[in-house]
């Protein structure tokens, strides 16, 4: 018989470290950018955030995800997706600010988008939104348009 082996237990754990006041719900890309702004926009590197959205619109949750450089921040759609699964989150908005100034979309930012919403769609969970913050402004790929179901379906 063959000697049994050790193998590692590993627990996932939700860490509550820091409480981000939110009055109103997310139901619109302004105020969840207030939300992004609030924890993440006067990085000078790029960072990379997630809300966790319940089924009211509330922020349940956040959790940066990646920080990079000035000009990039490296992550994988498994950063993006397990804190939304540890906060319970039926649905999240991920958003990430660009230290450049201006919100604008790169291809990179709407190809890596896709990839998140796919793996998303396969775990029951709903992406609402990305988010990236500027200085002043801000840019979202739902109101853009660049979510929306049809065309969605029309890129794959």
């Amino acid at each position: 018989m063959a000697k049994p082996k050790l193998v590692t237990e590993y627990r996932c754990v939700l860490n509550k470290d820091r409480i981000l006041r939110v009055s109103d719900n997310v139901d619109d890309a302004h105020l969840a950018a207030a939300v992004i702004r609030a924890s993440i926009g006067d990085s000078p590197v790029e960072r990379m955030i997630v809300l966790g959205i319940s089924a009211v619109n509330d922020v349940i949750g956040t959790a940066i995800v990646a920080q990079g450089s000035v000009h990039n921040c490296a992550f994988t759609v498994a950063d993006v997706v397990r804190p939304v699964l540890l906060m319970g989150a039926g649905a999240f908005i991920i958003g990430h600010n660009h230290p450049s100034s201006s919100p604008a979309l790169s291809p990179h930012d709407v190809a890596l988008t896709r990839k998140i919403r796919k793996a998303a769609d396969i775990l029951g969970i709903y992406l609402v939104d990305h988010i990236i913050i500027a200085e002043r402004t801000h840019a979202s790929m739902r109101t853009l348009g660049m979510l929306s179901d049809t065309l969605d379906a029309a890129a794959e």
